[in-house]
């Protein structure tokens, strides 16, 4: 026999339903965490679109999401443990980022496009490791040649692209930084010009 629930019975009925999914998605979410973080180019300017993978370690878990307008993103749903966080733009990959996802914790993960390409350093920096480790072998191989003059000059090169570099990073720095950049400045020019009258004398 079928029992037929009145009006009254009916509204407790959905009351409990409604009462135990609201118990039962705090318990869901309560079981698992987040990873949000940024996509960023190596002058800080957020990227939209890029794909951000986030893969479990010792598991082939795997998920995907986009970063938006602002450069940011955000994967919800992972299970706790540790994972490795990787962005791509245009085939590009940024760094990798080692995070621990903790349940109902985020988890932040900022990645920077092209910072992948040369273990953490950008293709530009790369580029100018790449063309002062030339420079230096040059005058290496011209000193072995007992080619001096072109060996000072190989060296004072190369000299001079590192001193440039780390000049203007503390150019970029606070005030005594910034000074102590222009009293380096100063000394290199001295320098390069004892050098070239070193060569002279020696000539």
């Amino acid at each position: 026999m079928v029992r037929r629930l009145n009006g009254r019975q009916l509204w407790l009925a959905m009351c409990a339903a409604a009462i135990a999914l609201a118990i039962a998605l705090p318990a869901v979410a309560q079981s698992t965490g987040m990873v949000r973080g940024t996509v960023h180019d190596p002058s800080g300017k957020p990227i939209e679109g890029a794909t951000v993978k986030i893969d479990a370690d010792g598991s082939s878990r795997h998920f995907e999401t986009k970063s938006d307008k602002k450069g940011e993103f955000v994967q919800i749903g992972l299970s706790p443990g540790p994972y490795k966080v990787v962005a791509e733009k245009d085939k590009v990959p940024s760094n990798v980022v080692a995070v621990t996802v903790r349940i109902a914790a985020p988890s932040g993960a900022n990645l920077i496009i092209g910072a992948g390409a040369a273990g953490g350093v950008s293709p530009e920096a790369a580029a100018k490791n790449a063309e002062l480790k030339k420079t230096f072998e040059e005058g290496v191989a011209a000193s072995r040649a007992n080619n001096h003059d072109e060996a000072i000059a190989k060296f004072t090169a190369a000299a001079g692209k590192v001193l440039e570099t780390a000049t203007r990073r503390m150019e970029a720095g606070s005030r005594p930084a910034r000074l102590a950049a222009r009293a380096m400045r100063a000394r290199t020019s001295a320098n390069r010009e004892r050098i070239v009258e070193a060569s002279d004398t020696i000539s």
